[in-house]
């Protein structure tokens, strides 16, 4: 893959997480604050929005791991799929980001 083909795929991921971000983010946090789920989470459970968020990336990560673990030449999912894993941790990076800025 060259580099011009790698920005372009890049292009192409960030715009698709935007769209996954804009929908999921509805679901789950409304309109007003985009961090509500976290945070309202946190309170309930008695942990902070940071533990709240690791929790929901690292059940990503660990899907991803174990993809790579039963099939490390080709790594795939049952349920969901890799690309939708990988957009997935790319948003929860995002998330974590908005956490941080708030």
């Amino acid at each position: 893959m060259t580099k011009g083909e790698r920005n372009q795929l890049a292009d192409k991921v960030f715009n698709e997480c935007k769209v996954i971000l804009a929908k999921k983010g509805a679901d789950y946090a409304g309109d007003d604050d985009a961090l509500h789920n976290f945070k309202t989470l946190a309170e309930r459970l008695g942990i902070t929005k940071y533990q709240v968020w690791a929790i929901y990336f690292n059940k990503h990560i660990e899907a991803v791991n174990n993809s790579i673990k039963h099939n490390p030449e080709a790594p795939e999912r049952q349920a969901e799929s890799l690309d939708e894993s990988i957009k997935d941790i790319i948003n929860y990076s995002i998330i974590f980001k908005a956490l941080l800025s708030e």
